[in-house]
């Protein structure tokens, strides 16, 4: 999914009021949760980085699908929720673009920082849950997701 413009703060809302009231119903589960996030701090990047890495043709094709419904411009200020290994993350830091990566995962964002610095580029990592990321979602041109 690729947000932008005055939807982009409409679209936020309506993800965090949904994952809100999911995990105020009662389907809830917090050892669910815990289960996802050890989940993806395990070896589940492993395969995903060799793919970037590689520049493989999954990574490629989704870089290419998201890119010809958004064109990266160097004034806007991008959001990437649920980062992963940094696929459009790293891709838009070299572009010169204003980008944060934001992810659940420890694994994944340890994963980005080291990438950012063997790439000699500077975005922005946040660790946190899509419910609540304590950024300003008016701060933001364009969400990746």
């Amino acid at each position: 999914m690729v947000a932008s413009g005055e939807s982009t703060k409409t679209k936020i809302r309506y993800a965090r009021g949904l994952m809100k009231t999911e995990k105020q119903s009662n389907n809830f589960d917090p050892d669910k949760q815990e289960e996802i996030k050890a989940h993806y701090d395990g070896d589940y990047y492993k395969p995903l980085l060799e793919g970037y890495l590689n520049k493989d043709k999954f990574t490629r094709y989704r870089q290419r699908m998201v890119f010809e419904i958004y064109t990266p411009n160097n004034n806007e200020r991008v959001l990437d929720l649920g980062c992963g290994v940094g696929t459009f993350t790293l891709e838009l830091a070299q572009k010169g673009v204003d980008v944060v990566g934001l992810d659940y995962s420890e694994e994944s964002i340890n994963i980005c920082k080291k990438l950012a610095e063997e790439l000699n580029v500077a975005p922005g990592f946040q660790l946190a849950d899509v419910t609540d990321t304590k950024l300003d979602e008016e701060s933001f041109d364009v969400i990746i997701a």
